[in-house]
């Protein structure tokens, strides 16, 4: 008896300890945590590439009357959102070109 409980106590710290790393990573990886005017540049160069960076930024100014974005633009999210649209849909384009001659060929 005494050995289940330990066992499942040990279980318990293992779970509380993993959910604890995880929560401090979406932490640390949430970019809504970050107010772009108020980080150094270095922190802002990390997370520049990043259009979710970009549409919170905005959408704090949108929301916040006395928040003007110095980092960030909206153009960017929309600019990267077309050109991965253009890629997904040539991906599309050429994998269903290649099926349809793959399916032709075995008749």
């Amino acid at each position: 008896m005494l050995k289940v409980t330990y066992h499942a106590s040990v279980q318990k710290v293992r779970s509380s300890h993993r959910s604890a790393v995880w929560a401090i990573m979406t932490s640390i990886l949430q970019v809504g945590m970050f107010v772009a005017n108020m980080v150094p540049g270095f922190i802002i160069s990390m997370f520049d590439w990043n259009p979710l960076f970009h549409i919170v930024d905005q959408m704090r100014s949108a929301v916040f009357v006395n928040y003007f974005p110095h980092h960030t633009n909206w153009e960017y999210p929309l600019y990267v959102a077309c050109g991965l649209l253009i890629v997904g849909l040539m991906a599309e384009f050429f994998t269903t070109k290649q099926a349809s001659i793959s399916w032709d060929m075995g008749r």
